[in-house]
């Protein structure tokens, strides 16, 4: 595949996963338009049933004039007093309206004030009344809660009242007469809903009664509503919750479209490449114990090679001879081959690829000239092949492509070891992690070049990492004949100049080989006599990079 090619594969790739991801993200936005739209249309019920629980409680402080007989300033409540000895009354309203729901907003006022009467005992007939205010009218509005609380402080001045009782008997000469006042607190509260406005809720009042005479007294408190009941109302009118059943059925049809058109773009935008992807990854995640996966290139050189038409063959010829299925997938992604070989010399290989490439991965020539290339002589004759310019231009760019030494068009990239780093995968960072805080543990110091690292005391290294392709590599300063029957399966390197002084070279590629990278650099370690400082040290965490960000931070350096 042409670099022209890779570039556009990849960049189809990437523009149709940013549409995907586009349509979908609008089709969940959608989704849950239409659910939170119909959970409020359902709860939003135009008849509906609403508790609540009123509570009233009145408490007072008889405070006293300066006497001799009492050590303390006032009394509590429920006692029997001198009303000679009486200076003000400290009197605290309570009120409380707890709802079960939220849905019904409500609001009202309230208000204190005392009424003196003067009663007729004989008739039991009021001879004389009069209301004064303590506390004028308070408005209060509650939404989006379903408790109210009202707590007021009151003082009342007993003297006052006390004395307006007194001379109004000696003026008129009354014996046989009541006297006393009523201190109450006055609740009024209306709904949304026409149902609460034609209701007693939250009507209410709850007073003291403090009898006016110059002997002893006691105070009662009384209420028009029993102490925590309960009351259910019905309310007729609520939300509108027509508006959210059009707006959950304008995003149910919107979802539709959505969708709709998300399945066809998907399934449209599906050529021969992503099928590909799609029919391998269904086939090894199906059959995964039975494949086993080769990195390197399988060598077909003294076999006999019979191609396989199903996988299902593969399978039965696997059950038959009882050997493994080797799968091996081409650097470009286009071709993925499972293979069974036999001890006879026989190559079982099925074939997965892409079968045509699109027009959006190969590159337009506005011209179709036809150009004439001999492929074979029959006796004075030559017979002519005709190839369109774009197959030769093809063949071409495959062998510059082959050729190391040929020119090549278009820039050329040096990766710097950090930049193979940053483009690894996750597993290759994470040994890089471990490996650099093993050594930093050890107090040393890791020399970085442009293309390696290396790890040194003094002027002696131990070990060079490096990277062959995108694999982390490490090199030791030990003999790889020391290690042949060991489980460290270290390989030569030794004819390579770059490592004639670390010779044993291991690929790092799981967490196994890191902890077996760490057992011989401790080993080396050891035997030369370096401490170990045991430093608590967790090297930084390498994250992945673009390529376009390592260029320009001048890690990857194009010419």
């Amino acid at each position: 595949m042409s670099e022209s090619e890779k570039k556009k594969r990849l960049e189809y790739r990437k523009n149709r996963r940013k549409l995907l991801l586009i349509q979908s993200v609008i089709a969940i936005f959608l989704g849950l338009t239409i659910l939170l739209t119909s959970i409020v249309y359902f709860r939003a019920n135009t008849n509906y049933h609403v508790s609540y629980k009123e509570q009233s409680a009145i408490d007072y402080k008889v405070y006293l004039k300066p006497n001799n007989e009492y050590e303390e300033d006032y009394l509590g409540k429920d006692q029997s007093y001198i009303a000679t000895l009486i200076d003000y009354v400290d009197i605290s309203f309570t009120y409380v309206i707890d709802l079960d729901s939220e849905w019904a907003n409500y609001q009202g006022s309230y208000s204190v004030d005392a009424k003196l009467t003067i009663r007729d005992n004989s008739n039991r007939k009021v001879i004389f009344t009069h209301t004064y205010p303590l506390k004028d009218k308070t408005l209060f509005e509650h939404y989006g809660n379903n408790k109210l609380l009202i707590d007021e402080q009151i003082t009342v001045g007993y003297d006052q009242y006390n004395e307006f009782a007194t001379n109004f008997k000696n003026i008129y000469n009354l014996e046989d007469v009541t006297c006393y006042l009523d201190v109450a607190m006055h609740v009024d509260t209306n709904g949304q809903c026409k149902e609460f406005e034609n209701t007693d809720f939250g009507s209410c009042s709850f007073s003291l009664n403090v009898p006016l005479t110059k002997k002893t007294i006691e105070i009662n408190m009384l209420s028009s509503i029993p102490s925590g009941r309960e009351v259910s109302i019905t309310c007729e009118e609520c939300t509108n919750r027509d508006v959210f059943k059009y707006i959950a059925l304008s995003a149910l049809f919107l979802e539709i479209v959505v969708v709709i058109t998300l399945l066809i773009y998907a399934y449209s935008t599906r050529n021969h490449d992503i099928n590909y992807e799609i029919k391998i990854k269904r086939l090894v995640s199906a059959y995964k114990s039975y494949v086993q996966k080769i990195l390197t290139e399988f060598c077909y050189d003294g076999y006999r090679v019979l191609k396989v038409e199903t996988f299902n063959e593969m399978l039965d010829i696997r059950d038959t001879i009882n050997s493994p299925i080797l799968m091996s997938e081409n650097v470009d992604k286009t071709c993925t081959k499972f293979l069974i070989p036999t001890d006879n010399n026989i190559l079982y290989v099925f074939e997965i690829k892409v079968e045509d490439y699109d027009e959006i991965y190969a590159d337009k020539i506005p011209t179709q000239e036809i150009v004439e290339k001999p492929v074979q002589e029959v006796g004075n004759e030559i017979e002519v092949q005709k190839l369109p310019v774009e197959a030769k231009i093809e063949t071409v760019e495959e062998t510059e492509e082959n050729d190391e030494h040929h020119y090549r068009k278009g820039p050329s990239y040096n990766y710097s070891f950090l930049a193979k780093l940053h483009l690894s995968n996750e597993q290759t960072r994470d040994c890089y992690q471990e490996i650099s805080s093993f050594v930093q543990s050890y107090g040393l110091k890791v020399n970085r070049s442009w293309n390696k690292e290396r790890i040194q005391v003094g002027k002696k290294t131990y070990a060079i990492l490096s990277f062959k392709g995108l694999k982390l590599v490490a090199s030791f300063a030990l003999n790889p004949a020391d290690y042949q029957d060991t489980k460290y399966k270290l390989i030569d390197a030794s004819a390579s100049k770059k490592f004639a002084q670390v010779p044993a070279q291991m690929k790092v590629t799981s967490a196994r080989k890191t902890n077996w990278v760490k057992e011989l650099l401790s080993d080396m370690l050891t035997k030369d006599g370096v401490e170990n400082k045991n430093l608590s040290v967790q090297a930084p965490k390498v994250k992945a990079k673009s390529k376009a960000k390592l260029i320009k931070e001048s890690l990857i350096r194009v010419k």
